[in-house]
């Protein structure tokens, strides 16, 4: 498949040099291509003020850009839209020649069309994307504004469905088309990652890469339970930021996988206890507890990264019995102590 060097894919090295302060103030309102929804922001000493969050559609503007008048357009467009593709130089005749085989690309007008069909608007999901983003903000940086809410067409870039840094969440629309979407096929994702490129996971996915940021490069990663600490950590934010959503869906599960491991809970802890598996350092014996897989062939039956699942209800344990604040467990390194005073005995 090929592979577009400028457009969608530039997002990943302009926000790699992309801060807060450089980008941000600059991004302008687009309510052309832009859905909108009213959200409740708080302090601890004020009332609830209405604000106005919009989920600006980069991939309308692009793909909509006039050819004919290129220069102009996309000048126009690098005004409104810098977080994508601030600094290109729209001069070069090789710039002008990929945007507009890129805008003439027969799969990307399919895809574009797909998207505008599924999502004329965002009502399916935009509230409950804003209610847990305005408590992350509430949470974490008090006072703040939520994030901006960009989507793109990522060319069916499933490794990089959502991207967040600094006050800027990026989502690729079109890797939540639905788990039967004819591109996943053709461009053969596997299908226990597919299952889960639908709309209901779209909100989750993109406060997992929030929860993801947020912990950074914070936790030390040496043994299986860090690795647990690690997702149960991921996992609880997504419990207390999106409260109304089902618990499975914090780990990409459908119903049956979550009661699966539900019914399984005791099993699985044990045979860590009796494999000694819980302070293992070595990864090749714990990553088949933890990387994507569609099952685990010990546990027959069961989803994959099963681990997941344990780390989260040691660290739901945890937070029931500790009078810990959620920003207080990011900052935890401590796993074995975690652990101890969770008195997780399932």
């Amino acid at each position: 498949m090929k592979r577009w060097k400028f457009s969608y894919s530039i997002v990943l090295t302009t926000l790699s040099l992309c801060t807060l302060s450089v980008c941000h103030p600059s991004v302008k309102n687009n309510t052309a291509t832009a859905s909108s929804v009213t959200v409740a922001t708080s302090t601890s000493d004020a009332v609830e003020t209405p604000k106005q969050a919009q989920i600006h559609r980069y991939e309308l503007a692009f793909m909509n850009l006039d050819t004919a008048h290129l220069e102009t357009a996309f000048k126009q467009l690098q005004a409104t839209y810098p977080v994508f593709i601030e600094g290109a130089d729209i001069s070069k005749k090789e710039v002008q020649n990929e945007i507009k085989s890129f805008i003439a690309d027969e799969r990307a007008k399919e895809i574009l069309a797909d998207i505008k069909k599924q999502y004329p608007n965002f009502k399916a999901f935009e509230n409950t994307l804003f209610d847990g983003l305005d408590r992350y903000v509430s949470t974490f940086h008090e006072g703040h504004s939520i994030p901006d809410v960009y989507t793109y067409l990522s060319y069916l870039d499933y490794e990089n469905r959502v991207i967040f840094q600094d006050s800027l969440l990026i989502i690729g629309i079109d890797m939540y088309l639905g788990a039967n979407y004819k591109h996943y096929t053709d461009i053969a994702i596997p299908v226990y990652i597919s299952a889960r490129l639908g709309t209901p996971n779209l909100v989750p996915d993109a406060l997992r890469a929030v929860a993801n940021y947020e912990l950074g490069q914070q936790q030390p990663l040496r043994t299986m339970l860090d690795h647990l600490i690690l997702q149960g950590k991921v996992a609880y934010f997504l419990s207390q930021m999106l409260p109304k959503t089902d618990e499975w869906l914090y780990f990409g599960y459908n119903k049956s996988q979550w009661q699966w491991c539900k019914k399984h809970e005791t099993m699985m802890w044990a045979y860590f206890i009796k494999e000694k598996l819980l302070f293992e350092e070595d990864y090749f014996k714990i990553r088949k507890f933890i990387d994507e897989s569609p099952t685990i062939t010990l546990f027959p039956e069961s989803p994959g990264r099963v681990g997941w699942f344990i780390g989260y209800q040691i660290v739901k344990r945890y937070m029931d019995k500790t009078n810990q604040t959620l920003p207080g467990l990011f900052r935890l390194h401590d796993s074995q102590s975690i652990l101890s005073q969770s008195g997780y005995r399932p």
